[in-house]
């Protein structure tokens, strides 16, 4: 390859030196470990209680966005509905979760 030839513009459209020359940028990749995507423990339930939060809240977060989608489909007002279902999604995972983990935590003291 000629080393002007890299930022012409190709067939495809792509004349970005990064694709040319088939480079990756420097960042820094995340450091997640498996430890990362454990489930919390039941030791300490202010803790566990919180996570459990969390996660409701990030479930609820999730699911505005497909019924956001629905509601732009409809001519009648579906807050209510929205907010009743995040609500229902967020508050239905945080209790699974905290059941989940209580439940694990207690299987395994159990066959200690």
């Amino acid at each position: 390859m000629d080393k002007d030839d890299f930022m012409k513009r190709g067939e495809d459209g792509w004349d970005r030196a990064s694709i040319t020359l088939k480079t990756h940028p420097l960042h820094p990749f995340p450091d997640v470990k498996p430890a990362d995507l454990l489930k919390p423990t039941a030791a300490n339930k202010v803790r566990l209680a919180v996570d459990c939060v969390i996660v409701g809240v990030a479930m609820a977060l999730l699911s505005y966005f497909p019924l956001l989608l629905i509601s732009w489909t409809q001519t009648a007002d579906l807050s209510s509905w929205i907010y009743g279902t995040m609500a229902t999604i967020g508050g239905g995972s945080a209790l699974l979760l905290f059941v989940v983990a209580v439940t694990e935590e207690r299987r395994f003291r159990a066959s200690l």
